[in-house]
């Protein structure tokens, strides 16, 4: 156990690092051209983009005031099954005796240019002249595991990974804020759920929440705990629709 507790802050390191998410990318495209000519057959990809809702957990304001847009592109691997495992499947799974991956279980991987942010807009008949707003841009990839309820229901859940692109920040007019910068890389934790209009079109409900916090500086009195450390982090939910190529 103390072993453990000691490799926490050497994971931080890695993932903090900027070069991180290049070395990422790089593993992902690696391995997309490993196993593309094997598998060919079984990848789908597609498109998809919607809205999200977002706000800053730690910064003092509450409520999704902030929207965003998500838009990207996908591709799901359907996840070999053992067939000597004596498991039946249902006349509905619609796989044949020589099938061997299975009808319920995919791995989607994401690319996606998101928004995320908060914002506190003032209330003048309550006198209330506290204005605020936190833009932030990202590229993320995400690594998702899907179990196919039915044809019309289907649940996601896995990490994100998000690369800063851009920041704005200003609060009551001034942009000259908080001198520490934002981290160039962040984790998310992301589950949701799809529904199924027909084969191809999809409706995706997310929440799409940051792990790791996101600036680098000492405690103050309104961070919240998450994960062996305190911060501000990112919490958003997402309503996008996909589309299957």
């Amino acid at each position: 156990m103390k072993t453990f507790f000691n490799f926490i802050p050497l994971f931080y390191v890695f993932i903090y690092s900027r070069c991180f998410m290049r070395y990422f990318l790089f593993l992902f495209i690696f391995l997309y051209l490993l196993i593309f000519p094997a598998f060919s057959q079984q990848f789908i990809g597609g498109l998809k983009a919607g809205v999200m809702g977002t706000q800053v957990d730690g910064d003092t304001y509450s409520g999704f005031n902030k929207p965003g847009v998500m838009a990207g592109a996908f591709v799901n691997l359907r996840v070999p099954f053992q067939k000597d495992l004596g498991i039946e499947l249902p006349e509905t799974a619609n796989v044949s005796p020589t099938e061997s991956f299975s009808p319920y279980s995919l791995i989607q991987m994401e690319l996606a240019f998101v928004q995320k942010g908060s914002r506190k807009n003032p209330n003048y008949e309550k006198e209330d002249f506290d204005e605020y707003l936190l833009r932030t841009d990202y590229v993320e990839l995400a690594i998702l595991y899907q179990f196919v309820y039915s044809r019309k229901l289907a649940f996601e859940v896995g990490p994100g990974f998000g690369y800063l692109l851009h920041t704005f920040e200003r609060k009551n007019g001034d942009t000259d804020l908080s001198p520490v910068p934002f981290r160039q890389t962040i984790v998310n934790y992301i589950g949701g759920m799809y529904f199924f209009f027909n084969e191809r079109t999809s409706v995706n409900l997310r929440m799409n929440n940051s792990i790791l916090s996101l600036r680098n500086h000492e405690r103050s009195d309104n961070d919240r705990y998450r994960f062996w450390h305190y911060g501000q982090f990112h919490v958003a939910l997402g309503l996008i629709l996909q589309y299957q190529l």
